[in-house]
């Protein structure tokens, strides 16, 4: 009994670190999403912003991955336009079934607007392979019915520019830098690891200079990789030698 009280306590310690170190990232991405804000307009933004993950160390404490997508490089489910969707959806389903979910979003967010991501997997047609598939580019705070072209994860990017007709006639210059999907991975040890998923607002102007508007932490083993089996980082990708986690290295 004693032996496993004691488990049980370093299996808390473990989480509460990796937690922390994780916040850690969310902390780091922040503070450099803020100093690209505070640049004079018209410099250019020193923060890849689609979701492109960026590795670094913590001496003595772990590693972190951190990735960060503004919202604009995401398709927002109550309205993005039904062409953009249906073409989205078609890189991960065939046709007619993107056609299908296409028709069925629209009349749910007709009939009820879209509260969270999670409901599109009630839909019918969207297998849990699908969702998991298409979800990382959903998002409900961009208010666009396009996307930010710079801001869309590379590999769904070069698919919709392949697209015939030309899917750059998706892409708009779109206002950008408030709201943000910022993701960690935290490697505390080979076996252990910490993910969250945020979605953070920016305000530079107020006293809280961001506010967050979803917080999902869970902790990892070595062989997980995204909530309910979403894409990500694992840990191995945070083993060996890694550049320090400091703001300026993004």
């Amino acid at each position: 009994m004693v032996n496993n009280r004691t488990a049980r306590v370093s299996n808390t310690i473990q989480a509460a670190r990796g937690a922390l170190l994780a916040e850690a990232g969310v902390e780091i991405a922040v503070a450099r999403l803020l100093g690209d804000l505070a640049r004079p307009e018209g410099a250019a933004r020193r923060v890849k912003a689609d979701a492109t993950p960026f590795l670094c160390g913590l001496e003595g404490e772990g590693a972190l991955a951190i990735s960060i997508q503004d919202a604009a490089g995401q398709l927002d489910l109550n309205e993005v336009s039904p062409d953009l969707l249906r073409a989205v959806l078609g890189v991960f389903a065939t046709a007619d079934e993107a056609a299908a979910i296409t028709s069925a979003v629209v009349a749910r967010r007709t009939a009820t607007p879209f509260r969270l991501v999670e409901e599109l997997a009630a839909l019918p047609g969207v297998g849990a392979e699908l969702y998991t598939a298409v979800s990382p580019h959903l998002t409900l705070y961009s208010g666009y019915t396009g996307l930010a072209q710079e801001n869309v994860a590379p590999a769904l990017r070069a698919r919709l520019a392949a697209i015939d007709p030309p899917g750059a006639s998706f892409f708009g210059s779109l206002p950008t830098d408030r709201v943000f999907a910022v993701n960690v991975v935290a490697r505390i040890s080979a076996q252990r690891g910490y993910r969250l998923e945020t979605i953070v607002h920016l305000d530079p102007e107020d006293p809280r200079p961001y506010r967050p508007l979803r917080w999902r932490g869970q902790g990892m083993r070595a062989a997980s990789t995204g909530r309910g089996g979403r894409p990500g980082m694992t840990l191995r990708d945070l083993a060996g030698p890694l550049p320090p986690c400091v703001v300026t290295a993004f």
